[in-house]
C-alpha cells in the first residue's frame, strides 16, 4: 500500500497525534513517549532499504 510513501508523511502525523493524545503536562513529564512512538512506528513500518529482509 505504498509503504515507501508512508514513512515520509508519518513524522508530521505522529507529531500532530502526540500532543492531541497526550496532554501538554504529560508530554513535559514524559518526553520519551514521542521517541517511543517513533520507534514503534519504525518497527511497524519497515523502511524500504532499512530492512530488506522484511520485504
Amino acid at each position: 500500500m505504498g509503504a515507501a510513501v508512508s514513512p515520509v508523511p508519518t513524522p508530521p502525523s505522529v507529531t500532530t497525534a502526540a500532543p492531541t493524545s497526550v496532554p501538554t503536562p504529560v508530554s513535559e513529564r514524559n518526553p520519551s513517549p514521542v521517541p517511543i512512538m517513533d520507534s514503534e512506528i519504525l518497527n511497524a513500518i519497515p523502511l524500504p532499504g532499512e530492512n530488506p529482509d522484511t520485504t
